[in-house]
């Protein structure tokens, strides 16, 4: 039971939540199902129980403001709640037609009253009231008639609902904020079956009305059983899940990915009702970061080719030089033959010695490579089989 206490008139805000027990408590009997006491009837009748007083203190008392007028609107009482209200003086009310209280109503609003009170009990009246400093509250008014003698009496109950007001305009918002917002949103009960869906959402999954949504389930939805028992999983424990996943398409259309995120949501008492869904076409970011990791490759593929090129053209050069030198100078200088012969043996050696490690690399690491021009890359792929 939750009391909130408000400074206007002193009223205090009572609410008293429903049984949550699987044995709800019927009406008429005590918490264990056995008869509740009973009060000993008095036998005394209810007229000489209530004075006509009595009824006058009520009316003075009531906690909705309360008019009570002829049957054409003109007000002959009117209690402490009207001036706590209004702002009225009651003496200023007495003798003034009730119509004048309303914003947008003339004369006109009496006959519309008493031609409906003529065939019906009550009538009730949503309406904007004004204030004696000219500013509007939002009210709910009740109309009754009574007859006294002769007479027949209008009684008015003008109750102030602008936290009701205040309330459904901001539901109205946030609703078309849902409605019109571009990232797909979703209700589910704890048992995952959607029980709302934005126009975003069902674009998503290729349905034109939303409502073809309601009464899906989240697994059949997202084509894996797995994933959305995590999600409510995660949100039965009072956390969120944020996830990325492929989104099921039809056989033609490209292959997307969504983004979800799972959130709980609560009702006026922080009790768990259900999970509330926001997913996101995340399909051009994810191919952005396939195309940067395919570029990536490309770049490092490209830093090993001119790797390969470097360390292999240096003993290369020094290979083919001394053997053309070799096959021009012919048989006059057997000690300088010998001599280049050595040069080209250690060449091919670290050809041999290179490929080898060109076999056993496992692992991408860069070296700086000064003397580049500045459109060129200043690194190239350092060699080490031990890395």
């Amino acid at each position: 039971m939750n009391v909130e206490i408000h400074a206007f008139s002193n009223t205090v805000c009572m609410d008293v939540l429903p049984c949550r027990t699987a044995s709800a408590q019927n009406p008429g009997t005590g918490p264990q199902g056995n008869e509740p006491p009973r009060a000993k009837v008095s036998s005394t009748t209810p007229e000489s129980l209530v004075r006509p007083e009595d009824y006058f203190f009520l009316f003075e008392n009531a906690y909705d403001a309360t008019l009570i007028t002829d049957q054409h609107g003109v007000c002959l009482h009117a209690n402490q709640r009207v001036t706590e209200l209004l702002g009225y003086d009651r003496q200023i009310l007495i003798q003034s037609p009730f119509w004048q209280l309303v914003s947008g109503a003339d004369a006109g609003l009496m006959e519309t009253v008493r031609s409906n009170l003529a065939a019906n009990r009550f009538l009730r009246i949503t309406a904007w009231c004004l204030r004696q400093d000219g500013s509007k509250v939002p009210t709910e008014i009740a109309v009754s008639q009574f007859a006294a003698g002769k007479e027949t009496f209008l009684c008015f109950f003008i109750r102030d609902e602008t936290a009701r007001a205040q309330a459904e305009t901001q539901l109205r918002t946030i609703q078309n904020a849902v409605r019109n917002a571009s990232t797909g949103i979703g209700v589910a009960g704890p048992d995952g079956i959607l029980e709302y869906a934005n126009p975003a959402l069902a674009a998503l999954f290729g349905e034109k009305d939303p409502t073809l949504l309601a009464g899906r389930k989240l697994d059949a939805l997202l084509g894996n059983a797995k994933l959305a028992q995590e999600l409510i999983a995660a949100v039965q424990k009072g956390q969120s899940a944020l996830v990325e996943c492929p989104c099921p398409a039809a056989a033609e259309a490209p292959p997307r990915w969504i983004q979800i995120s799972a959130a709980p949501n609560l009702d006026a008492q922080s009790q768990l009702i259900g999970l509330v869904l926001s997913l996101v076409d995340i399909s051009d970011r994810h191919r952005a970061e396939q195309a940067e990791r395919v570029v990536e490759r490309d770049r490092v593929m490209m830093d090993s080719l001119g790797a390969v090129c470097h360390h292999l053209g240096q003993p290369a050069t020094v290979l083919l030089s001394t053997l053309e030198i070799i096959h021009r100078m012919g048989d006059s200088d057997q000690k300088e033959r010998t001599e280049l012969l050595q040069m080209s043996l250690e060449a091919a050696e670290n050809l041999r010695k290179i490929m080898r490690e060109l076999n056993d690399l496992r692992h991408y690491s860069a070296e700086s490579y000064p003397g580049l021009t500045p459109d060129r890359a200043t690194s190239i792929v350092a060699f080490s089989s031990h890395a």
